[in-house]
């Protein structure tokens, strides 16, 4: 390797990476592969990974065919959606095989998902026979559960014999199995009856039983549950990895850290993307126009729909709009004021109901909240706006306006933010009491109703006020 390449390797700094990307895309433009090997052997298999993701069908697969089987296998798992698809389909069922069957069982059951039925078959035939069995029976599960997120690798130990012969069972399994966190005491049926976590195996007793040293204090999940209430059950009791039982106990995998941590990046990212009407697809560079302009017409259709009705209430209110034209000069700010609030309530909710800080229980309190808060909000905003409007029409020579449009100002900025904050807040309990995502729904309608009622409200007490002060 020449200076560059090594000053590169030895960096830690965040440009690493990007360097990184222009020495391989050089490499690979002049052919340099026996330079490339060794650049890429002295790297993380994530930041192989990323490079992966970077470069374009011909580099990825270059690039991955230099690996060795176990870093093939480390960096595959890694590898973006969209990448990783392209790459497997550069590759044959005989290397994909050598590298799934060198992958945990959750891995290899992710990856073979994403293969044509006949070349999953193929694959499936040709790694080992335990491990085909294995990966098979997580390809049932549904896969937003913890069957589906779960790993069939874990060490477990009859509770009957001593420590000494556990850490004998450990050393043999771990070969094996890897990375050991906790250590499952069964009964001769294969029921969960107790943990130890590896610290607490080694320096208890080498003579006492496991049964009087586990923990029996057991948290565990059934194979139907959904992976974010996984999620949060593994926060909630600060685990590493949670055992998977079936419909008799027995434990028949465990979810990692590791594992929630992509379940809990995904979900925020469907989230986020679904408030504003996309989809995670859509990030993918794979995804066509056209079906990215399907994806996100309806949505953007209902907030056409909504401002379409705003400018309809707009053209009711003309009389008002000619009374007082110095209405018109606050529109957007009522609107905008009104739909920020609207979305802020909405995402706390939607947010909270995800993660289960919000529970059923609890909906009522928190609207209650928000709206308190959006009257808070409303009126500091509103004596803001008030003086403002006073202002305004002293300057503009109508003296005689001036107290009763700082009135109406102010007034409408209460009403509207208190409105829209209660809306904003409201919506997504309703969405999820009839079995509708909020974070699917929310968004669009938030909007559209807090444009519409704003201006109903805005107007209407206009014209109420503009009556009472003979204006």
């Amino acid at each position: 390797m020449n200076k560059r390449t090594i000053d590169i390797l030895k960096e830690n700094s965040t440009e690493k990476l990007e360097k990184l990307y222009e020495l391989v895309d050089d490499l690979l433009e002049h052919q340099r592969i026996e330079e490339l090997k060794e650049v890429i052997h002295t790297l993380h298999p994530a930041d192989i990974a990323e490079l992966i993701n970077h470069l374009d069908e011909d580099g990825s697969r270059i690039l991955f065919e230099q690996l060795d089987d176990k870093t093939a296998a480390r960096v595959l798992v890694e590898v973006e959606g969209a990448s990783q698809e392209t790459l497997l389909d550069s590759q044959g069922a005989e290397k994909i095989s050598r590298v799934v069957d060198l992958m945990h069982s959750d891995d290899a059951a992710d990856i073979i998902k994403t293969l044509d039925p006949d070349e999953a078959r193929e694959v499936l035939a040709r790694i080992e026979p335990e491990d085909s069995a294995e990966v098979k029976m997580l390809m049932e599960y549904p896969e937003e559960s913890a069957g589906g997120i779960m790993a069939t690798e874990f060490v477990s130990v009859p509770q009957g014999i001593t420590v000494g012969e556990a850490i004998e069972i450990v050393r043999s399994d771990a070969k094996e199995i890897g990375r050991v966190i906790y250590v499952y005491a069964v009964d001769d049926k294969k029921r969960l009856m107790g943990v130890l976590p590896l610290s607490r195996l080694v320096l208890a007793d080498p003579d006492a039983s496991i049964h009087d040293t586990m923990l029996t204090d057991i948290v565990s999940v059934p194979l139907d549950k959904d992976q974010e209430d996984v999620g949060r059950i593994m926060a909630k009791y600060n685990l590493s990895a949670l055992p998977v039982v079936d419909a008799m106990g027995r434990i028949v995998g465990i979810v990692t850290f590791d594992d929630v941590m992509d379940v809990v990046e995904e979900e925020a990212t469907e989230d986020i993307l679904r408030l504003v009407g996309a989809s995670e697809t859509e990030i993918q560079e794979g995804l066509s126009s056209y079906r990215a302009f399907t994806m996100r017409m309806p949505w953007l259709l209902v907030c056409f729909l909504g401002e379409l009705v705003t400018g309809f209430v707009l053209l009711n209110f003309e009389p008002a709009i000619t009374r007082l034209a110095a209405l018109v000069f606050f529109i957007p700010l009522i609107a905008a004021m009104g739909g920020n609030i609207g979305m802020q309530s909405s995402t706390i909710l939607i947010r909270g109901i995800a993660t289960g800080d919000i529970n059923y229980l609890r909906y009522g309190k928190r609207v209650m909240k928000e709206l308190r808060i959006g009257l808070m909000i409303g009126i500091s905003a509103g004596a803001v706006l008030g003086i403002t409007g006073y202002m305004m029409q002293i300057l503009l020579g109508h003296p005689e306006h001036s107290l009763p449009f700082g009135i109406i100002l102010s007034s409408t900025m209460v009403v509207v933010l208190t409105s829209a904050a209660f809306w904003g807040a409201y919506l997504p309990v309703i969405f999820k009491k009839v079995g509708i995502d909020p974070a699917v729904a929310t968004g669009p309608l938030v909007t559209t109703i807090n444009d519409v009622l704003g201006m109903v409200l805005y107007f209407s007490l206009a014209l109420s006020l503009m009556n009472i002060f003979e204006i």
